[in-house]
Formats: structure tokens, C-alpha cells, sequence
């Protein structure tokens, strides 16, 4: 009896609290990033710390580049660690501005505030350096017993697979390097514009792909007088994998629907409508311009400006 009585006051309790949280969801919802910070935040007095607070307070997504811990990258404050150690080295201040300007004014100012807000992570962590160590074993020839041992990464510049983090961590020789910087910026906005694809903020347009035939006939490669040389046809060259210039065309990479795809949507981050227009004239390729332009207003209707994203990766700042 005693055991009744108390499951009922439980189950009252239970009751009296999730008709509170009903009641007072836009509160909750308020305070669900700041509940969820578990770092000391902010992590200084400087203007790039002022900045990094405007920052949370305006898309949610916390700034940290001071004390981050391997267990920080492997997720070992909520489940158990596993054969991979993360080693890292912590960001040097004077490379801070940069972080800043690239965050602030290349990716989130280049794209619609309400989304940053649901595709973003908690946590953007900066550091100098990380690669990991992962455990790995094996039955040397002749013996019964195994032996273990590490093998180590390679550096990573990038991670975005973090369970509530990104992480950026531009080498160092690198922050001077103005063709690196924008090819690291392009890869940055691909990846938010990748995200917001796959939680369905937007989409691709049915008729982009119905427009080309990628195969029949074959595309020209070398021939621009060709009627079916690939420019004519609408297809564009192809951008290097981490945005380091654009490589050789090949008619394989667009005979599905995500080749040709991508490829239109890496080339329209990475050059501005300006420098397209001057690469691929639009009196010479009238239908390649077509294909692009159904993209761009494709995208537009859906709150992603890829003009604007191109020219703030250009711009000075």
C-alpha cells in the first residue's frame, strides 16, 4: 500500500512538472544552449571574447579555444572512451582574429540566421593542431599472443562529425596564405550548406537535373567547337575535393544526378557571379548560364544566397 502511495505521488510530480514545461516551452526553449555549456564561458575580457559572446547570443553556437580536454573530442564526458585518443594543441591568441573574422563574417553572416540556429552545433573548437591515436592489434606471424600498438592521423584542419561540436584548426603556417584561406572558407560553407540539405531546410530542384543529359551523346571533353562539348551542354568544370582549384573535366563524375549537382554548388560558392560570368560567357554558354541561374533562384526562394556567400569569402575584411 505504502509503495502505491508513493508511485502516486511520483507519478503526480511527474505530471506537475511536464505541465510546467508545456506551460512555459518558449522559456525552455530559451535556455536550452546556455543549460547545455559546459565550459567556463566567455573565456576572457578581449574584444575577440566580446565578439565571441555576440556571437552565442545571436546563433546559438558557443566559441571555445581555451582548456579543451582529448575527452572534449571523443564525447567521453557522456559515453565510454574507445581506442581512440584525440591529442591537441591549444590555439595561440594572436591567430584568434582570424577564427573570428572567418566564423563571423564568411559563414554565418553569409547565411540565413533562423537556420544557422538548427544546423549549427553547440561547440566550434579552435586549436593549433589535432590528430588521433587509435589502438590497434594484431597476431604477429609465428606467435599466438597479440600485439598492439597506434596508429596516428593525419592532421585534421576540419571535423565536423563531432556529437555537439565542429572543429577548426588551421595550421599555422597557413594563416598567411590567402589561396588557403579561401579554399578553408569554401570547405566551411559547403559543409553548412551539406547540413541544411540533409536536415531538409533546402532542396534541389527537379528540373535541374532533367534539363542535361549526361550521357547520350557522349559529352566532348577537348573540343569546344563540338556541339556536345561539356560547357554547352551545361555541365561545369570541376572544383578539387577540398576547394584547391579546379581539375580536369571527366563525363564519369556527372553521370548521376549528385556529381552534377555538387558540382554546381561548389563552383557557385567558390567563384562570385562576376568571375563565372567571366570564366563561362553568357553568349557563349547561354544553357550552361540557364542551368545555373534555375539553381541560384532555386536557392534564393529558400533562404541560401550562394552570391552572397561567394563574395564574402572574396571580400577584404
Amino acid at each position: 500500500m505504502k509503495i502505491n502511495i508513493y508511485l502516486k505521488k511520483c507519478l503526480l510530480s511527474l505530471f506537475s512538472i511536464l505541465l510546467l514545461i508545456g506551460c512555459k516551452k518558449e522559456e525552455v526553449l530559451q535556455k536550452q544552449h546556455i543549460d547545455f555549456v559546459r565550459f567556463e564561458f566567455p573565456q576572457g575580457n578581449t574584444n575577440e571574447d566580446k565578439q565571441i559572446e555576440e556571437i552565442a547570443k545571436k546563433y546559438g553556437v558557443y566559441i571555445i579555444y581555451k582548456n579543451l580536454k582529448p575527452k572534449d573530442y571523443d564525447n567521453s564526458w557522456q559515453l565510454p572512451a574507445a581506442d581512440v585518443t584525440y591529442h591537441i594543441t591549444d590555439l595561440s591568441t594572436e591567430n584568434l582574429p582570424t577564427y573570428i573574422d572567418l566564423i563571423e563574417h564568411r559563414i554565418l553572416e553569409s547565411f540565413d540566421q533562423r537556420v544557422m540556429h538548427k544546423v549549427l552545433p553547440i561547440y566550434v573548437f579552435l586549436t593549433d593542431s589535432l590528430y588521433t591515436m587509435t589502438l590497434r592489434s594484431r597476431m604477429p606471424p609465428g606467435t599466438t599472443e597479440l600485439e598492439y600498438y597506434y596508429v596516428r592521423s593525419d592532421d585534421y584542419d576540419i571535423r565536423t562529425t563531432g556529437m555537439d561540436y565542429w572543429a577548426f584548426c588551421i595550421p599555422k603556417s597557413k594563416f598567411e596564405d590567402a589561396d588557403f584561406l579561401k579554399s578553408y572558407q569554401c570547405r566551411v560553407a559547403f559543409e553548412v550548406i551539406m547540413k541544411m540539405m540533409n536536415n531538409g531546410y533546402i532542396t534541389r530542384p527537379s528540373e535541374f537535373a532533367t534539363m542535361a543529359n549526361h550521357t547520350t551523346p557522349p559529352l566532348e571533353r577537348l573540343d569546344k567547337n563540338s556541339p556536345n562539348y561539356y560547357l554547352k551542354r551545361g555541365f561545369v568544370d570541376l572544383i578539387e575535393g577540398e576547394f584547391e582549384g579546379f581539375r580536369a573535366f571527366h563525363p564519369w563524375y556527372v553521370q548521376n544526378d549528385d556529381g552534377d549537382f555538387l558540382s554546381f554548388v561548389k563552383i557557385m560558392i567558390y567563384l562570385t557571379k562576376e568571375e563565372f560570368d567571366a570564366k563561362y560567357p553568357p553568349a557563349e554558354y547561354p544553357f550552361l548560364h540557364q542551368r545555373y541561374n534555375l539553381l541560384y533562384e532555386h536557392f534564393l526562394v529558400q533562404n541560401l544566397d550562394v552570391h552572397k556567400i561567394a563574395n564574402n569569402i572574396q571580400s577584404k575584411k
